[in-house]
C-alpha cells in the first residue's frame, strides 16, 4: 500500500471478509505460520490452529456479522486497527465487542496478529 485511501479500501475489504463468515475467505488473509494472540494469550501458531480458533468462536457461531474496522496508525509493515461488531450467534443470542488489533504484514498477508477485545452489552 502506498497511501492512506488504499490502505483505508484494504481495512474495509477485511471488514466485509470477515463479515462473510467464509472461513476460507478469512484464512486467505493470513500466512501459513501465522502467530496469533487473543487478549494475552497465544491462541495460535500457524493457520490452521487459527482456523480452528475461529471456527470455535465469532465466526464459527455467528449466523450473522456486522464488523466495522477504522485504521488507527500504521508503521512500516504494522498495521493497527480498531474494529467494532454486532453478532448474532446461531443459538439466537447476540453479542457486541470492540477492540484493537495489530497485524505485521508480508507479501500483503497477516504473519502476526496481536488482538485484545472486550463485549460492550447485547
Amino acid at each position: 500500500m502506498t497511501n492512506m485511501s488504499e490502505l483505508d479500501e484494504s481495512i474495509r475489504q477485511t471488514a466485509e471478509t470477515y463479515n462473510s463468515l467464509d472461513i476460507e475467505r478469512i484464512m486467505a488473509m493470513f500466512e501459513p505460520d501465522v502467530q496469533a494472540w487473543w487478549n494475552g494469550t497465544q491462541v495460535a501458531g500457524n493457520a490452521d490452529e487459527l482456523r480452528q480458533w475461529f471456527l470455535g468462536g465469532l465466526v464459527g457461531q455467528s449466523a450473522s456479522l456486522a464488523m466495522r474496522k477504522t485504521l488507527m496508525v500504521t508503521a512500516d509493515n504494522v498495521i493497527g486497527v480498531h474494529w467494532q461488531h454486532d453478532a448474532v450467534f446461531k443459538n439466537g443470542q447476540s453479542s457486541k465487542g470492540c477492540g484493537n488489533e495489530f497485524w505485521s504484514v508480508r507479501d500483503g498477508r497477516v504473519a502476526t496478529w496481536n488482538a485484545v477485545g472486550a463485549e460492550i452489552g447485547a
